[in-house]
């Protein structure tokens, strides 16, 4: 813009190149500006408090020994904590839980729901399930019980002793005096070991009936339905010799639900 001669006034239009290149910023210059900036920052705060303190008159042993206190506070304070935080994590760490058990009852657990029930087992349990009922209401010996008897004495019914000796509850012949066919012994058993033989199944049903209500068991007929019970009193007055005895007729039971019958 300027006055010509004639003083008018004129304005000159400049046309901008521009390109659409972006330049290259020296970032090497732009970070030296910055901590040149920072360091003149820094030494005007430290020279200002550098006369401060030459201007409060308070002696160098002063303030050295202010200093000393404060440092020794601060590191005080910082194991405090230390020890305060160290109770929180082990009470943390005690709530974890601990995998091995965790482990061992999730096996458990699917142990239990992966059990797969014997076939012969159940058509045995299906086959005798009246019977255990009527010498349950007959004698007040929980069908559950004498059913997981049967079940372990005769092998579902399947034992030489059941299939020969119609014997489902290994029940021992003590006569001296017995008729010719009231008892049989093996060639694998003791020579003194005889055992009852039967008629029928039926008949080794009531004859076990009997032996467990008026003998040496009957101080059990207490105990009603409870089949945990039942087992450990049987296995304690010697009805096995098995020392598992009692484990295995309540696992029986629980497995099969047994307990059931005892509800009829």
């Amino acid at each position: 813009m300027h006055r010509d001669n004639n003083d008018k006034l004129v304005v000159k239009k400049y046309k901008l190149k521009s390109n659409n290149k972006l330049q290259d910023v020296n970032l090497k210059k732009l970070l030296l500006m910055l901590l040149t900036y920072l360091y003149a920052l820094i030494q005007t705060n430290v020279l200002k408090f550098w006369q401060f303190l030459r201007g409060s008159g308070i002696p160098w042993f002063k303030l050295s020994f202010i200093f000393i206190v404060a440092y020794v506070l601060f590191t005080r304070d910082m194991n405090f904590n230390f020890s305060l935080n160290a109770p929180m994590k082990a009470a943390s760490n005690s709530e974890l839980p601990d995998y091995k058990a965790s482990q061992m009852s999730f096996k458990s657990e699917t142990a239990v729901s992966t059990f797969k029930r014997d076939p012969k087992k159940e058509a045995y349990i299906k086959r005798f399930k009246s019977t255990a009922i009527t010498e349950m209401e007959k004698f007040g010996i929980p069908a559950s019980v004498q059913m997981a008897q049967a079940l372990i004495e005769s092998a579902a019914g399947e034992s030489r002793l059941a299939t020969q000796n119609k014997n489902h509850f290994g029940i021992k012949c003590f006569s001296k005096k017995c008729k010719k066919g009231h008892c049989a012994n093996f060639s694998d058993d003791h020579h003194k070991d005889f055992f009852r033989k039967y008629k029928s199944a039926w008949e080794s049903w009531r004859d076990h009936s009997h032996f467990i209500a008026e003998g040496r068991y009957k101080d059990l007929l207490p105990y009603k339905n409870d089949y945990k019970a039942w087992a450990k009193g049987l296995k304690a007055h010697g009805y096995a010799t098995d020392p598992a005895y009692a484990e295995k007729l309540i696992s029986i039971i629980e497995n099969y639900g047994l307990d059931k019958l005892d509800k009829k």
